[in-house]
């Protein structure tokens, strides 16, 4: 489903009578930050992690694009009881963002441009277990720099603060056997990322 859903997008972009617009791809690898969030019986964390995705930019106006991200992070979640010292690892997990969003640029010269992004979309939090994996809101805000060395092809690097939303009550949809993970009392969780990659401009 999500990626016939990717497909899909790109498909209609693709088709899309852009006329004169430019559009941006950008292919991208980096560092997801570690998170934490508190339950009725502990805290659970995931590990900081690798990541890597990509961008789709449609020029709207000369500094303004609308991007649609993709980006996945491989990482493993642990659980922390209440009270207790050590932490156990409960299994692997994906994390993935599926965001539309806003940049705005801000040229600094005639081959450097910094930016400043603010999304929103779902995350999807794919256990590697028998639990089901779980959609969530989200929403994303950043700032970067792109380099060209052409008209066509440059870098860009970006940090970026991350908050997916886990809601006021409730379960993650994951548990231990006589354990269950209920009573999320934080509204959201703070990760952040940074990345560098590849642009493509046509």
């Amino acid at each position: 489903m999500k990626i016939r859903s990717i497909v899909a997008f790109l498909a209609i972009v693709i088709a899309s009578p852009v006329g004169a617009q430019k559009v941006e791809i950008a292919l991208f690898y980096g560092y997801q930050f570690g998170d934490s969030f508190v339950v009725s019986r502990g805290e659970v964390k995931y590990d900081g992690s690798a990541n890597r995705g990509f961008t789709l930019g449609v020029e709207i106006e000369d500094d303004l694009k609308f991007e649609f991200l993709y980006r996945r992070a491989d990482t493993k979640l642990k659980f922390r009881e209440l009270g207790g010292i050590g932490q156990e690892t409960l299994f692997d997990m994906s994390v993935q963002y599926f965001h539309g969003g806003i940049l705005y640029e801000v040229d600094a010269s005639e081959r450097v441009r910094g930016f400043f992004t603010g999304s929103a979309g779902v995350s999807y939090f794919d256990p590697e277990s028998d639990f089901s994996g779980e959609w969530k809101f989200s929403f994303a805000g950043g700032v970067g720099v792109k380099v060209f060395m052409s008209d066509n092809i440059g870098i860009r690097l970006r940090g970026r603060l991350l908050f997916p939303v886990l809601g006021t009550s409730g379960g993650f949809g994951c548990g231990l056997p006589g354990r269950s993970f209920v009573g999320i009392n934080a509204w959201s969780t703070i990760s952040g990322d940074v990345t560098a990659g590849l642009i493509f401009a046509f």
